[in-house]
C-alpha cells in the first residue's frame, strides 16, 4: 500500500489537470490533508492476521495514542478544511464565473488571504487545478510533473482511468 501511494498521488494530479483543461469553469484540487484520524490504523493493528497479532498491539497501544493527540487531526478539521478549499474564492477556476455568465457561488476570501498559484500558469493565467498541502497551501512545483507534462502523460492517464470506470460501470450493470 506505501509503494502505491506516490504513484496514485501523481495519477490523480495529472488527471485533474486534463479535467481541468477541459471544463476551465470549474477548479480542481488535490489535496493532502495530513494525518487525518479516520480510525484506520487502530483497525488495521487490531485486525493484525496470525501471530503478528501481538506484535500490532504494541504500536496501536503506545505509538498511535500519541499520534492522535500530537500529529493527527479531527475528521472534523479535516472536513472544515475540504469546505474551505471547495467553496473559496482562493482557488478560482481557469475561466472566471462572473465572466463566463456562470451562477457566483464562491465564498470571499479572509482578509490578507490572497488568490492560490494555479499548478500552471500561462500568460498570468493559471489552469485552474491546485495540488494543496495540509494548510490550503499550493505545493512547491515538481520537476517531474513538467516531464509529465511535457511528453502528455496526463492524457494517457486520464484516459486510462476513464476506460477502467466504463469497465466497472459495464460490470455494475450486468454488460
Amino acid at each position: 500500500m506505501v509503494k502505491a501511494i506516490g504513484p496514485a498521488a501523481t495519477m490523480t494530479t495529472l488527471a485533474f489537470e486534463e479535467l481541468a483543461a477541459e471544463h476551465p469553469n470549474i477548479s480542481f484540487i488535490h489535496s493532502y490533508p495530513g494525518w487525518v484520524d479516520t480510525d484506520i490504523m487502530n483497525h488495521l493493528f487490531a485486525t493484525t492476521p496470525g501471530a503478528l497479532w501481538g506484535l500490532a498491539q504494541i504500536p496501536r497501544f503506545t505509538v498511535l495514542p500519541v499520534l492522535k493527540k500530537c500529529i493527527f487531526i479531527s475528521t472534523q478539521e479535516s472536513g472544515d478544511r475540504t469546505l474551505f478549499l471547495a467553496t473559496s474564492s482562493r482557488y478560482p477556476p481557469a475561466i472566471d464565473h462572473e465572466h463566463s455568465g456562470k451562477l457566483g457561488g464562491w465564498v470571499e476570501r479572509p482578509a490578507g488571504v490572497t488568490v492560490a498559484r494555479s499548478t500552471v500558469m500561462h500568460e498570468g493565467r493559471g489552469n485552474g487545478f491546485y495540488r494543496t498541502g495540509w494548510n490550503g497551501e499550493v505545493l512547491k512545483e515538481s520537476k517531474m510533473l513538467n516531464e509529465y507534462r511535457q511528453n502528455g502523460t496526463g492524457k494517457v492517464v486520464l484516459e486510462h482511468t476513464l476506460k477502467v470506470f466504463e469497465r466497472v460501470l459495464e460490470r455494475q450493470n450486468g454488460n
